[in-house]
């Protein structure tokens, strides 16, 4: 569309069955309404003039702006995609800088993406619904991950590279049911509302600074700082950890479904790791429905607040082993459907409602009444001020609470 058009009105382009729009304006001209058609958010190529040079190759076509290269279009069905550094038009090497909006939107055949050391910019829905999308080389040349770009893409577990990112754009990393973590650099700047969901989706957020900037997103919670570039987390049996010690490991997040047992250790790339402490937060929104009981040995001495902290309707048993001695404030948190939480001899202290948001619920102790006595003793006042725990059944009789 030429910068000679004043006027187009809304859904000018209604009836059409064109998908992208090029205009030579550099920016949208005061007479051109918002939203040219249903679905279709508007402009995708600012400053696209009618003489550029453009060339395809291997199915992308690419041209040139200010001597820099964008890979704007691609028609095709390969399972790998390798944009390279540079592209040859008329015998001169242009940097590829920008990877256009929607480049390879909705493309379930795409397995494999390799991104060139130049690309600087990610654009807006660039791998939304790339379903089958397993493998990404992101290049540290990439500073800006534009807004819904790999929306959906449910095969991704981890991205590679990534690290000197300097803005991520809304709903960036949605949908991604398969990704196990993201990597946060020192770089970035700027993180937008929503740009993750890693509550619902499942993964946990590595963050290299030591603590949450002030010009990052509220939105962004529950992420793991001070972790050195080349920090991962490993998935083993459906639950993920991180090294934190020689050997020791940290529980991230319950990815699995049923019953789920926390090991007191667990085997990362050939090395015996013990399983020592636990993050917050280990149930998704998505899959905790679907967890029906989870035991936690007690080689985990301290059960953290928001240890589980989810609204689920699936999980009937909680267990700690011995070895367990504390239960923090709101630990268990919006289990709607428990009927059974067993607790060791072990456990010297409950937090103010360990449980809460959680319907008639039976404590199974591993001592004596009289011992449960003394844990009380020793536990906040508060520990069952929503009367969720209704009795107590100990080694010698039970407590019925709803007579105190």
């Amino acid at each position: 569309i030429p910068s000679t058009v004043l006027t187009i009105e809304s859904k000018a382009f209604e009836a059409s069955s064109i998908d992208y729009f090029y205009c030579e304006a550099e920016s949208r001209p005061e007479g051109w309404s918002l939203q040219w058609k249903t679905g279709c958010s508007g402009i995708d190529f600012w400053g696209f003039t009618k003489d550029c040079k453009a060339t395809t190759i291997d199915g992308i076509t690419y041209y040139v702006k200010n001597d820099e290269a964008t890979a704007f279009k691609y028609s095709g069905n390969s399972t790998t995609i390798v944009i390279p550094d540079t592209v040859e038009i008329d015998s001169i090497e242009y940097p590829i800088t920008i990877i256009a909006p929607k480049l390879f939107y909705d493309n379930e055949v795409l397995i494999n993406v390799t991104i060139g050391n130049n690309v600087v910019e990610i654009g807006d829905q660039a791998f939304d619904g790339c379903t089958n999308l397993v493998n990404v080389y992101i290049p540290d040349s990439v500073e800006t991950i534009g807004m819904q770009a790999f929306t959906h893409c449910s095969s991704i577990a981890e991205f590679n590279g990534m690290n000197n990112v300097k803005h991520i754009c809304s709903y960036a990393f949605i949908g991604m049911d398969s990704l196990i973590y993201i990597y946060f650099p020192s770089t970035l700047e700027q993180i937008d509302n929503y740009a993750t969901d890693c509550r619902s989706d499942g993964y946990v957020i590595l963050a290299e600074p030591s603590s949450r900037p002030s010009y990052w997103s509220q939105a962004e919670y529950n992420i793991i700082y001070n972790c050195p570039k080349g920090t991962k987390p490993y998935l083993v049996n459906n639950i993920t950890y991180l090294i934190t010690g020689e050997n020791t490991v940290q529980v991230l997040r319950i990815r699995g479904t049923g019953d789920i047992v926390i090991p007191s250790s667990v085997e990362i790339e050939g090395n015996t790791y013990n399983v020592t402490t636990s993050y917050n937060y280990l149930l998704n929104d998505n899959t905790g429905d679907e967890v029906t009981s989870i035991e936690v040995a007690g080689s985990i001495e301290v059960i953290p607040t928001d240890f589980v902290n989810t609204t689920s309707n699936g999980v009937i048993t909680l267990t700690f082993n011995e070895g367990t001695t504390r239960i923090e404030d709101g630990a268990l948190f919006s289990f709607y459907n428990i009927t059974d939480i067993y607790l060791p001899h072990s456990i010297e202290y409950l937090g103010d409602n360990f449980i809460s948001n959680s319907h008639d619920a039976t404590v199974h102790y591993n001592g004596t009444k009289t011992e449960w006595e003394e844990l009380i003793s020793n536990s906040n006042e508060y520990w069952n001020s929503n009367g969720v725990v209704k009795s107590v059944i100990c080694t010698d009789g039970v407590i019925d609470l709803t007579t105190e």
